[in-house]
């Protein structure tokens, strides 16, 4: 009963700070339908700011103070300069948030190193009741985090301040019409929940150590607590939050540490597939989903017969011409890795273009299949075939088991099922040691098979196999889209709500499409095993799931796009002598440059601005046929109701 006690103790001080980091998720999702995923390194940078004023002498109070009015001036700063910019989007935001993350993480590690640090306890000491021992400290957190919390209410409840906060939740558009400011709102909601965060920070970082890369960790826990009480409502976070602490507690102090993560993302997946809105909201979200379809099919000038023979000679010939063309072993497999990856962004793709979810599970999914077939070729002694014969079946059930749970959400839920899908896979193969070895990962006793006269123990040889599947995938992928199944794909990409309407089984065919994405992952993934040899969990950790997130979004939905991608995100820190942290965070730059330069990718933006090159060219070359054609017939193909064109997709 007594370890009950210091247990039940414990998990309500860690839910008191995990109330603080959720309070900020709500808050800012409650105004702008914007998830931050660069939140919980507000929290981390606060951490190391503390301890480096405490190190030097300030007193806990305000080196505490300073440390919230850090992470309020860096969340003010990233609603200004980027978050601003994307409110029209969430999907887009949810992308900045993401570049963001890598972005302060890397900082984080060059400035404060990537050790972990703990803040120095404000109080010492504390008292014992029977075997419970209730740490000073820990009182002292709970006692400010309540009152904090208490503070919260009562400002939203009770003051101008809360009222007009209230009122842009519940509807912007008629609170600005009574003179609301909508856009200080947003501002005040991302200061306020950043500086809580930065709160929550400095008392978690006297409880448990922090490092650099502990952010998207720590958002994790936030999403998980904000989800049990319902995105946007405040009101359900305190229960949803001791819930929560004293749950991750429990399972920590009568299990093990590492069956905590299990718990985070198991409640994350669940609570969604259960009940979406949360457990204590009222009303059902009504988000639809943040899809590149519910703004209609962009219509993109064909090229001629030429161009398209150019370009598809040009997109085959270039990874050839730049393996030939590297002269070392150590660039050739680096564009080997390219290509690996470029399977990986095709499979994405697919399912980002037919459903428009934009998945953070691929690197689950490659998991999957990269480690079904090294058990079997590991522990049983089967060869690659055999291997094969097994991971594809097994990865495309996990592709259909993604999109079934998928299906099931909408808006900025799905985001977070695919991380925490990817999570729960990087954490079975940490824990399921028997199996997976662990963090030493599995090494391949075998190559590739001897086809005919090809041995595949040289890497050029591996690089033909390699870029003839990586090909087939892209062709393959794109054939299905004018079957009936790829027919009934376009119609949920075109209107989800209205295809669902006519009779068409959205679920079945996201699952569908998950499922086929599944297979192509695996096929990369077992491909990866026996071209690389080893594999270890973080081989294909959420990290990599988003590393393939930003080469999509970077090459962009197109043809070679994920392929040119994939070799510009492998070589180019090679090429530039990065390191990998300064690798992340050359990426991370990019990718919130690119969701605000160039929100299509940067290879359609290309080809974007070579068609719109070539229509100026020959509209000067032919004004008549010009001014025939840049006008569409009333009627045309462009002018018709979406419904219209949802049947023709289906039929």
């Amino acid at each position: 009963m007594d370890l009950l006690m210091q247990h039940l103790f414990n998990g309500v001080v860690a839910s008191s700070v995990y109330m603080l980091i959720a309070v900020g998720i709500t808050l800012v999702f409650g105004l702008t339908r914007l998830i931050n995923f660069a939140h919980g390194q507000f929290l981390v940078l606060a951490v190391f700011v503390a301890l480096d004023l405490i190190t030097a002498g300030v007193p806990f109070v305000f080196a505490a103070l300073a440390a919230v009015v850090t992470a309020g001036a860096i969340g003010w700063l990233s609603e200004r300069l980027l978050f601003r910019f994307t409110m029209d989007n969430p999907y887009n935001g949810l992308i900045i948030g993401l570049g963001l993350l890598l972005v302060l993480e890397a900082a984080a590690f060059k400035i404060w190193g990537g050790f972990q640090v703990s803040v120095p306890a404000a109080l010492d000491g504390g008292a014992a009741l029977g075997d419970t021992y209730f740490a000073w400290n820990r009182v002292l957190v709970l006692v400010m985090a309540g009152l904090v919390t208490a503070g919260l209410f009562l400002l939203l409840a009770r003051t101008k301040l809360g009222a007009q906060l209230r009122a842009a939740h519940e509807n912007p558009v008629a609170a600005s019409h009574v003179g609301v400011n909508v856009g200080r709102m947003v501002t005040v909601a991302f200061v306020a929940g950043s500086a809580l965060a930065g709160l929550g920070g400095v008392f978690y970082g006297t409880l448990q150590p922090v490092g650099a890369f502990d952010g998207g960790h720590l958002i994790l826990k936030g999403f998980a607590v904000a989800l049990l009480g319902g995105l946007g409502n405040v009101s359900g976070l305190a229960k949803a939050s001791v819930l929560y602490g004293i749950g991750e507690t429990l399972v920590a102090g009568y299990g093990r540490a590492e069956y905590v993560p299990f718990f985070t993302y198991g409640v994350i997946i669940i609570v969604l597939l259960v009940r979406p809105g949360g457990l204590f909201e009222k009303h059902p979200p009504g988000d639809s989903t943040f899809a590149r379809s519910s703004r209609g099919v962009a219509h993109v000038r064909r090229h001629s017969r030429v161009e398209t023979l150019l370009g598809g000679a040009a997109f085959v010939l270039l990874p050839i011409v730049i393996f030939e063309a590297v002269g070392t072993s150590r660039l050739q497999s680096l564009v080997l890795l390219s290509v690996l990856y470029a399977i990986q962004v095709y499979a994405l793709a697919y399912v980002y273009e037919t459903t428009g979810v934009l998945s953070i599970a691929q690197g689950g999914l490659m998991a999957v299949g990269a480690y079904s077939a090294g058990v079997i070729a590991v522990h049983l002694g089967l060869g690659f075939w055999w291997a094969l014969l097994v991971a594809v079946p097994l990865t495309v059930a996990a592709g259909a088991l993604l999109g079934l749970v998928v299906s099931r959400c909408t808006g900025h839920y799905l985001l977070l099922v695919t991380l925490a899908f990817s999570a729960l896979v990087t954490q079975v193969t940490l824990t399921a040691i028997d199996l997976t070895n662990g963090d030493n990962g599995l090494i391949l006793p075998e190559r590739l098979p001897v086809i005919g006269p090809i041995t595949f123990t040289d890497l050029r040889s591996q690089f033909y196999l390699v870029l003839l599947v990586t090909l087939l995938a892209a062709f393959g992928l794109r054939m299905v889209k004018p079957t009936r199944f790829g027919r009934q794909l376009a119609g949920v990409r075109e209107n989800e709500s209205l295809a669902r309407s006519i009779g068409l089984r959205v679920g079945r065919a996201k699952v569908g499409a998950f499922a086929l994405s599944g297979a192509v992952s695996a096929v990369g993934g077992v491909l990866y095993l026996y071209t690389q040899t080893v594999i270890v969990p973080t081989s294909f950790d959420a990290i990599f799931s988003i590393e393939i997130v930003i080469i999509l979004i970077l090459g962009g939905i197109s043809l070679a796009g994920p392929l040119v991608a994939s070799m510009v995100y492998v070589l180019l820190p090679e090429l530039l002598r990065l390191d990998p942290v300064d690798q992340q965070l050359l990426f991370g730059v990019l990718l919130i440059m690119i969701i605000l330069l160039l929100p299509r990718g940067l290879v359609p933006a290309l080809i974007t601005g070579y068609s719109t090159l070539r229509s100026r060219l020959t509209r000067t070359g032919h004004p008549a046929a010009a001014a025939g054609s840049s006008r569409p017939a009333a009627g045309g193909a462009d002018a018709r109701p979406s419904s219209d064109l949802v049947r023709e997709e289906i039929s």
